[in-house]
């Protein structure tokens, strides 16, 4: 199933500092499963993916499909629906037409997941089982637990306690697909906006683009100014450290700064490890 309806998630926020990417892919596999049981294989039998403005973060087209499983074909009640859905083989083509028919191919785009689950153990095994090649484009994806904890300076998590983190109420059902990606975008949308950060980054590391400090041409020695620091380690350890190495002596402007660890904690009274 692929739509083109656009849907916006962040409306009424504050306009988006650039990202890395021109679009998003969130992307959540459900897989067979019973209770106590390992299925060898286990198999997809939900493939949906949302297509995301990285200029917007509005939805733009979603593809979703339940896949029949070939090999484990008594499934829980839960997971009857898929009893008349196409194969995965049939699925995966879908999918690629889906992704030529959005021009995502010849564009910049990243996949995004809760975990590295989807991408690195499931889809590889799929694709194994039915010997099927991966593309090279579904190699490397963005964790998004990684990128809210380092967002956020919190513990990595699932998406129940990012919700929860954020003030988010859960809507839909859980272990539904389309359902928990549509959380995520929430989560990450209302995460990428309060923290000003770019949440959605190439192997979830923030970047700071340029540090040299021109003090001299922006005037900043004859200005009231502070560093900002997220945490003490930058400016209490790591450039004492470097000076002393190199015989340089650390400026006194450099020796006070603000922790925006602190600050936060004090504005949502959110611990932080």
């Amino acid at each position: 199933m692929m739509s083109q309806k656009p849907l916006s998630i962040g409306g009424g926020n504050p306009p988006l500092r650039r990202q890395n990417y021109d679009f998003f892919l969130v992307l959540d596999f459900e897989a067979t499963c019973e209770q106590n049981v390992k299925l060898n294989p286990q198999e997809i039998i939900e493939f949906p993916c949302l297509k995301i403005n990285g200029k917007t973060m509005i939805v733009e087209s979603t593809f979703h499909s339940y896949v029949k499983p070939r090999y484990n074909h008594i499934l829980t009640s839960f997971c009857e629906m898929v009893n008349d859905q196409p194969y995965f083989e049939e699925c995966f083509e879908e999918f690629k037409s889906w992704l030529q028919q959005e021009q995502l191919l010849d564009s910049n785009f990243a996949f995004v997941t809760c975990g590295d689950w989807d991408l690195k153990v499931m889809f590889p095994s799929q694709c194994k089982v039915l010997g099927l090649e991966v593309p090279s484009y579904m190699k490397q994806w963005i964790n998004i637990k990684k990128s809210f904890s380092i967002a956020t300076g919190l513990p990595r998590c699932e998406i129940m306690p990012m919700l929860q983190k954020l003030k988010l109420e859960h809507e839909g059902r859980l272990h539904s697909g389309i359902d928990e990606i549509l959380e995520r975008i929430s989560a990450g949308n209302r995460c990428l906006y309060a923290l000003n950060s770019n949440i959605l980054h190439k192997e979830a590391k923030l970047k700071i683009h340029k540090t040299a400090v021109r003090s001299v041409q922006e005037k900043l020695l004859d200005s009231n100014f502070v560093f900002v620091t997220s945490g003490d380690w930058d400016l209490k350890v790591m450039l004492p450290s470097q000076c002393k190495m190199l015989g340089l002596e650390v400026p006194p402007y450099m020796k006070k700064w603000i922790n925006i660890k602190r600050v936060f904690k004090s504005i949502a009274n959110i611990n932080f490890k």
